[in-house]
């Protein structure tokens, strides 16, 4: 196994500053933060999906779905922490055939994961602070369009993550997260209409699921943009 400095990347000082903006949140927006994580887990039919942030010297669970209650955990031990040396999205999907080489492996194989999938979250600056990612007990395949999936809800995560994080600036934001809340609801109700009919086909490679996965993206896309709107619009009214 390498040293623990192989998961440090060379801005990681920076890095940390960035990250520090996000570790205190608002309370609000937690309702459609935890629902997207757990519709991410629907659409993925993964056991477990999360968000986390990488801190100095351990991994914070800040939202999740199928795991127990577990904030944090060694940086050394979690895939998170190699997520975030990547530009785009970190697969092992073969954990047991591939383990890999930069973590401590005992959580891995106490909890008996098998297969790993994270995006980085970026801020506006391009420091990757943490993930979002799905983990499953056995070994699967991962397709570009899936990556794509996972890439387009880590964008949708970052934007809700940053206007939490300004709206605790913000006097007014129980009025200013409704009218969010609002605009976002469409696209989210369509990406779980989209998933409850995907989870209908067993096969997942068929070609009805590639439509309904091509469309979910087109929504998660879209969700991104309005987020990112608001997060500009928030700025605006800071002074």
């Amino acid at each position: 196994m390498s040293s623990f400095s192989s998961l440090i990347p060379l801005n990681d000082v920076a890095r940390l500053e960035a990250l520090h903006q996000y570790q205190h949140l608002s309370v609000f927006g937690e309702e459609l933060f935890d629902d997207l994580v757990h519709l991410t887990a629907k659409l993925f039919m993964a056991p477990i999906a999360l968000v986390s942030l990488v801190e100095k010297d351990t991994v914070q669970v800040i939202s999740f779905a199928g795991i127990p209650d577990s904030e944090r955990i060694g940086r050394h031990e979690s895939l998170c922490s190699v997520a975030i040396l990547h530009e785009g999205t970190t697969v092992f999907e073969s954990l047991a055939d591939t383990p890999c080489p930069l973590i401590d492996p005992w959580v891995i194989e106490c909890l008996n994961l098998q297969f790993y999938a994270g995006h980085p979250l970026r801020t506006p600056r391009g420091y990757a602070i943490g993930n979002l990612c799905i983990i499953d007990y056995r070994a699967r395949a991962f397709s570009k369009l899936e990556r794509k999936l996972l890439a387009s809800l880590a964008k949708v995560v970052m934007h809700l993550l940053e206007l939490r994080a300004l709206m605790g600036q913000d006097a007014e934001v129980a009025a200013l997260w409704s009218t969010i809340y609002h605009r976002v609801l469409p696209p989210l109700t369509r990406i779980q209409t989209l998933a409850e009919l995907s989870s209908r086909h067993e096969d997942p490679d068929t070609t009805v699921v590639h439509f309904y996965r091509k469309a979910v993206c087109e929504e998660a896309a879209l969700m991104a943009c309005i987020l990112k709107e608001e997060v500009h619009a928030s700025l605006a009214r800071l002074p």
